[in-house]
């Protein structure tokens, strides 16, 4: 099993009334030594583990990340229900798709269903405002914020992340569209991280931030004074594309993407890659302060970063030959 097969036990009490028992290749049963199934049983795994105790069972066409496959068919010589997906999300989602049928009377005894979302991001959007209020918000305060502060008990977000990924939903944008810049502060943004780690290891997080677009070669943080910034009047610091992809490493998120970017023309560019190839950026002289968007998809890492280490240990993170003698320069321009 994977590690969303807890989700099928809680939810069929929920739905039927009745309880199943979980077990998984680390019990001692219905599975005996390395995933030896001993009675009729269902099955939740990727396709990897899947064709390991089944290689016969596999779907007749590829699958994405977050597609899922209901069927049935014997593991180890027994009758067995098989929730399978490329990943353990699709694994989840294709947990919570049995449920349903199971919810709506509907037969399980024979299932050959594949699904695969058309989106590869599917969010909702919160209108929280830190101090618990909600934007036209009609159903009581908000369950991330209260008194300015994330609140100290999570539990409702994390069983709204449940509900949401039983509909397929993959992200949240948890605070209100009328952003306050105290969500941007160093120690809000770990009390941010508490509820990524409530809301579910691997979820997906969408950054649309302004953006130093030059001086790319190292990580570099610019804090323009006020009358220079290109938001008027207020000072905001301003990440390059090192520096905010070292940033989001520390804080535990991987496979970070840049999606589009924003030039200083408003022109608008697939990724970083495709503006530094652009003759917008190669015109642009050396030392030449350009502003613009960018937008990035990252995932929350299974395992929580060492926040420590970076933020107030002795590292290197972002040391590299030169990188000194480069911020010299930097700083006599600005």
């Amino acid at each position: 099993m994977t590690r969303s097969g807890g989700h099928v036990p809680r939810s069929t009490l929920i739905t039927t009334g009745r309880t199943i028992a979980e077990n998984s290749a680390h019990h001692a049963s219905p599975w005996a030594g390395a995933g030896k199934i001993k009675e009729r049983s269902i099955v939740l795994a990727t396709l990897e583990s899947l064709h390991a105790i089944a290689p016969s069972l596999q779907p007749r066409t590829a699958m994405g990340a977050d597609g899922f496959w209901l069927t049935s068919g014997k593991v180890h010589g027994f009758d067995c229900l098989v929730i399978a997906g490329k990943t353990d999300r699709g694994v989840l989602y294709g947990a919570f798709a049995l449920l349903r049928k199971i919810a709506r009377g509907e037969s399980i005894s024979t299932l050959d269903q594949k699904e695969q979302p058309s989106a590869q991001i599917r969010w909702v959007d919160q209108w929280d405002n830190l101090d618990g209020r909600i934007e036209r918000g009609y159903a009581g305060p908000s369950i991330f914020f209260d008194n300015g502060a994330v609140r100290a008990d999570l539990t409702r977000a994390a069983a709204y992340a449940r509900l949401l990924a039983s509909i397929g939903v993959n992200g949240c944008t948890i605070n209100n569209v009328n952003a306050n810049p105290q969500v941007l502060e160093d120690s809000f943004i770990a009390q941010v991280a508490r509820i990524a780690d409530a809301m579910a290891p691997g979820g997906t997080l969408i950054i649309e931030t302004g953006m130093l677009l030059s001086f790319l070669k190292h990580p570099f943080i610019f804090t323009p004074a006020p009358e220079e910034s290109p938001y008027d009047p207020t000072s905001v610091t301003f990440f390059n594309e090192r520096a905010l992809i070292s940033t989001l490493e520390s804080l535990g998120f991987s496979k970070i993407e840049c999606r589009s970017v924003l030039s200083p023309s408003m022109g608008r560019y697939e990724n970083m890659e495709a503006f530094c190839a652009s003759k917008e950026f190669g015109d642009a002289a050396p030392e030449q302060i350009l502003i613009g968007r960018g937008t990035y998809v990252c995932q929350r890492a299974q395992e929580k970063a060492d926040l420590n280490s970076y933020w107030y240990g002795v590292h290197n993170l972002n040391t590299d030959s030169g990188a000194a003698d480069e911020l010299q320069f930097f700083l006599f321009v600005v």
